[in-house]
Order: C-alpha cells, then sequence, then structure tokens
C-alpha cells in the first residue's frame, strides 16, 4: 500500500529502475507532474535541511546523555541553555528533532511513597487552629413584633378570640404594621431600587 505522503510516491517515482512514463507514475500515484518537478528540484535544499537537522541533533543528543540519565525535552532545552557557549532552540524544534530520530524519554514513575500518603489522607480540610469561639444572637425581625402584638390585642379564652373594645386596643397593631412598613422601606432602599408603597 503506497503511503499518502507525497514525499513517498515522488521518491518512488524518481527510481531508475521505473519502465513506465513520469506521467503514467504521476497518475497511478494520484500526483500532480509539476509537483513532482518542483520536489526535483527543491532536492539541493532539502539537503541543506537534513544536515542542519543532523547538526542540531547532534547538540540535542549530547544534552540528552549528560549527567547519565535521559532528559525530555524541557531538560534538553535547559541543558543546552547552560552550555558554554549558550544554545537557544526552540521546544517545538526540540521535539520534532527527537522524533524524527527516534530519540524516546521515559515517562517517570510516581513516588510509591507520596501515592501512599496521599491514599492514607482521609480530609483535604486544614485544622482549624485559632478555635475561636463566636457567641450567635438571633437578628432581630419586625415579624416577631408583629405576632406579640396580635397576641396582646385577641387573647384565646376557650378556643375564641376576645373583640377589641376599646380604640386604645388597636393601637399596638397599629404601630406594629406602621413599624414593618418603615422596616421594609429602609431595606427596599439599602437594596438600591426604587418602590413606591401604595397603602
Amino acid at each position: 500500500m503506497i503511503s499518502e505522503n507525497p514525499s513517498v510516491k515522488f521518491e518512488l517515482i524518481s527510481q531508475n529502475d521505473n519502465q513506465m512514463t513520469v506521467t503514467e507514475l504521476c497518475e497511478i500515484a494520484r500526483v500532480s507532474r509539476s509537483g513532482y518537478y518542483r520536489w526535483v528540484d527543491a532536492a539541493p535544499e532539502r539537503a541543506e535541511r537534513e544536515q542542519a537537522d543532523q547538526a542540531d541533533f547532534e547538540l540535542v543528543l549530547g544534552a540528552y546523555q549528560k549527567r547519565g540519565y535521559t532528559k525530555g525535552a524541557r531538560g534538553i532545552y535547559m541543558c543546552l541553555l547552560h552550555r558554554d557557549p549558550m544554545v537557544i532552540m526552540n521546544l517545538k524544534k526540540i521535539r520534532r528533532l527527537m522524533g524524527k530520530y527516534g530519540l524516546m524519554c521515559p515517562v517517570r514513575k510516581a513516588n510509591p511513597y507520596r501515592r501512599m500518603a496521599k491514599a492514607l489522607k482521609t480530609s483535604n480540610a486544614a485544622q482549624y487552629l485559632p478555635d475561636r469561639k463566636f457567641s450567635v444572637t438571633p437578628p432581630i425581625s419586625s415579624y416577631h413584633y408583629m405576632e406579640s402584638g396580635l397576641n396582646q390585642i385577641g387573647r384565646r379564652n376557650n378556643g375564641q378570640r376576645q373583640p377589641v373594645s376599646k380604640a386604645s386596643d388597636a393601637f399596638p397593631l397599629i404601630s406594629v404594621s406602621l413599624l414593618y412598613i418603615i422596616v421594609l422601606c429602609i431595606s427596599i432602599e439599602n437594596a438600591g431600587t426604587k418602590s413606591a408603597i401604595y397603602i
């Protein structure tokens, strides 16, 4: 099976033992004849790039084998920076050269003791060292004032509520209602909303 890479097809077409013409081979390989001739004309440039890659790979290989242990792309990058003279090489280029020439870096295994300590750890919550104890007081609610006023006005007597006989007895209910409305207006004003209350 022929590879889909055009360079591989051009390599096969350029072989000297072919009995067919270039046009017929390009039709079989499904590549253009102009692309094949451009590839032939660019042979000196490819040779120069190959020589440059080999020279750069020698630097990468020297940094890879430094200090007797293998390194990844970032470790090679740092070794090249600390060379004398300093060599600045892009991380993408280092990875490309490692893939091109088959230079692999084994993945470092996890520390078994650290993994064991992580498995034994049951909670990620830190201990509360100050150990402060705050006193909590319930908030003042206008509903409790209103409920207490209603209970003072109409007391239950044998399951029945006593009727209000005097106007002075209804004063606590009116004052509690007004207080509730004032608290509601203040809370709306603090919230930044403009509202109108119609009574």
